[in-house]
């Protein structure tokens, strides 16, 4: 079915076109949520490095850190 279908050049153009900014788009998407979960990663891993150094200095009791 698929083999029967034909296009003229400039709607082949048109198709590969518009199919190669839909995966630039995705893969712009796809990397500006990676960079934002990384950053989200990085600000939580900052905040347990720093409550661990809160229990280890004693401004934090055992059971709170728990």
């Amino acid at each position: 079915m698929i083999r029967s279908l034909k296009f003229d050049p400039e709607t082949l153009d048109w198709i590969t076109s518009a199919l190669k900014e839909s995966h630039q788009d995705e893969k712009r998407f796809h990397d500006e949520a990676i960079q934002r979960l990384q950053g989200e990663y990085s600000q939580l891993q900052d905040r347990i490095d720093q409550m661990y150094v809160d229990k280890l200095d004693g401004r934090v009791t055992n059971e709170f850190f728990d």
